[in-house]
């Protein structure tokens, strides 16, 4: 299957499932639908939350904007720069002009170790400076 690494530009194409936030009631909610969507035991739990997120659009949303979860499988390095920003050790997002508080690599590994070295420089400078 195609994934958004296979876009051109790169562009979040498919929801991630790998992190559930909201009131308890409504967590609660979306995750009973999204079991009981469940055809079989070993189908694929993001294809399932897929129908979820279309049988409940009142219920279920996505963070495009990575203002919660800031998803980066789909980027590679370059793409990176241009979205994150780290300014005084914090990690910024460049779409929303706020912190970054949690990031997914979601297979970028090497995305994921681009961003930590450019944290890690820009504290280690910091120390250096004090």
């Amino acid at each position: 299957a195609k994934d958004s690494r296979c876009s051109t530009p790169r562009a979040y194409r498919h929801l991630n499932a790998g992190f559930v936030l909201g009131p308890a009631i409504r967590v609660r909610e979306a995750l009973a639908l999204w079991l009981s969507l469940f055809a079989a035991q070993d189908e694929d739990d993001q294809l399932v939350a897929h129908r979820a997120l279309h049988a409940r659009p009142d219920l279920i949303t996505l963070d495009y904007a990575g203002g919660l979860v800031f998803n980066i499988g789909q980027f590679d390095d370059s793409d990176l720069e241009r979205l994150v920003d780290v300014s005084d050790g914090i990690l910024l997002n460049r779409v929303l002009s706020a912190p970054q508080c949690f990031v997914h690599g979601n297979g970028n590994k090497a995305g994921l170790a681009h961003l930590l070295r450019r944290l890690s420089n820009q504290t280690q400078q910091r120390a250096t400076l004090k």
